[in-house]
């Protein structure tokens, strides 16, 4: 039988680090669109 654990935390960042993550994920977030947006257009281009 496998037995699965969890544990649930909470960060506290200062400034700087909450600066960094939202730089982080709007980095990521922007990436992750522009390749999205290229799988979309190929795909359409594809099925025509």
């Amino acid at each position: 039988m496998l037995v699965k654990k969890a544990y649930k935390f909470r960060l506290y960042p200062n400034q700087k680090q909450m600066e960094l993550i939202h730089k982080t994920i709007g980095c990521s977030r922007f990436v992750y669109n522009y390749f999205d947006s290229g799988a979309v257009y190929l795909l359409n281009r594809l099925n025509r």
